[in-house]
């Protein structure tokens, strides 16, 4: 995607656009309902720091502002020496309910946007891995992890984590990272039998998430052999499902095969499954080492979901409802300690993904952006003094109170949760540095 390939200026280019759409849909919230509710609005800006160029349009200063990573809306009544101001429009005047729907839209409007752009891309083009929603089966086990050392096997279908029921890999290994250092009981279907592991799951990774040492298996299918080729002379087909080369079975995917093919000696034998049955040919490859080669075109492991517009939009809120439960888990693991604040993204980190995800291909971008949307929707919902879900937490004790705290008081908070946003700013970036330096 053209200045998306240069991955440093790419990805400073991709979260500069993520953010400053974001940040400006969640500041318009704000800005339409105060608008709405007579609150007198003093500006809106998309970007912070200085201003760039300003346009008053009415009572209301529109401008560009120097820093593209944010907005913000400057309403009558949020400056200290403006807090008591008997004006009618003051933001403070306003009834309760008119002042908790302006502090709750903006948040509102980034989970609303979130929907809306994972049904886009649900309705238009979206890669999922085949095995995403399969039976966890135990393909294969990493000869250096808890479960190698627990002895899981190939062909495990692990049924039960914890009490939890496992109804797919996607679910599986979700649970798996947001368990680092936690030893879990697996109940097992082996053989026809039910049995249980102990395993202890470790941190892995530059986030420290949960690992445990089991994949799915990867298998290999064909989508097109070339024409004259070796492939092509010993029978193979499009669609065949390669299950093992010289005895060795393929279970890791492409790469596996690959490997195989250029570091075996001489004729391979292949085992296939055409149509339901085994079939087994001998393949002479051509070329010598890494240029070994059998002359066919593998299947990507993914299938590229379109879903109808109505299908789309169940699947998008199923979608949203899956990753609001699990930041809400990952939230509540970190006050707890059980993972790492590595776990966490801040902006370093966001940029890589974002460029990332805009040199993947222009869907998984705004995929991606989708659930940064809803992330910051719920982050700015949670009540933490300066962030939206403050201010709301506030106002629920004044009306439970019928009783407004005083404006020292509530500056005070406020000064208190500025302090506490930047240490957490600043932990999470040096945690970025740390992780995207590789140190620990």
């Amino acid at each position: 995607m053209g200045i998306f390939n240069l991955p440093i200026i790419g990805n400073i280019v991709a979260v500069v656009i993520m953010f400053g759409v974001l940040v400006t849909i969640h500041e318009f919230g704000h800005f339409i309902m105060a608008k709405l509710f007579g609150v007198y609005v003093k500006t809106f800006s998309i970007g912070f720091g200085k201003k760039l160029a300003c346009k008053k349009w009415g009572e209301t200063e529109y401008c560009l502002s120097l820093v593209p990573l944010g907005g913000y809306v400057a309403m009558l009544g949020e400056e200290p020496d403006e807090a008591e101001d008997d004006n009618p429009r003051n933001f403070n005047n306003k009834p309760k309910w008119q002042r908790f729907i302006i502090l709750v839209m903006g948040a509102t409007l980034n989970i609303i946007l979130a929907i809306v752009l994972f049904t886009f891309v649900n309705a238009l083009h979206r890669p999922v891995p085949v095995w995403k929603d399969k039976p966890v089966v135990v393909g294969w086990v990493d000869n250096e992890s808890p479960a190698f050392v627990s002895e899981l096997k190939y062909g495990d279908k692990i049924l039960y984590f914890d009490d939890k029921k496992v109804e797919n890999w996607d679910q599986f290994l979700i649970l798996v990272a947001t368990n680092p250092n936690r030893t879990v009981n697996l109940k097992i279907e082996r053989n026809g039998n039910l049995i249980e592991k102990q395993v202890k799951i470790v941190e892995k990774g530059k986030d420290r998430a949960g690992y445990l040492g089991v994949f799915p298996a990867l298998r290999v299918q064909v989508r097109m052999v070339m024409p004259d080729s070796p492939a092509e002379k010993a029978g193979i087909k499009p669609g065949d499902k390669i299950i093992s080369v010289n005895g060795k079975n393929i279970v890791k995917g492409l790469e596996q095969f690959i490997d195989l093919v250029k570091h075996s000696k001489g004729e391979l034998e292949i085992k296939l499954e055409r149509n339901g049955e085994l079939k087994t040919v001998k393949v002479l490859p051509e070329g010598e080492g890494e240029n070994r080669k059998i002359g066919v075109v593998i299947e990507l492991p993914y299938k590229i979901v379109k879903l109808p517009l109505g299908k789309a939009f169940v699947t998008a809120l199923k979608d949203t409802k899956k990753y609001t439960e699990l930041t809400f888990s990952v939230i509540g693991k970190l006050l707890k300690g059980e993972m790492s604040i590595r776990s966490i993204s801040g902006p370093v980190d966001i940029a890589r993904i974002s460029g990332q995800a805009a040199r993947s291909g222009l869907t998984n971008f705004i995929y991606i952006m989708g659930l940064i949307s809803l992330q910051l929707g719920i982050f700015n919902l949670l009540p933490i003094p300066m962030l939206d879900g403050g201010h709301i937490f506030i106002l629920l004790i004044e009306a439970i109170r019928r009783k407004d705290l005083s404006a020292k008081l509530k500056e005070r908070i406020t000064t208190v949760g500025f302090f506490l946003l930047i240490t957490l700013m600043t932990l999470v970036i040096i945690s970025d540095i740390l992780k995207n330096l590789n140190l620990k």
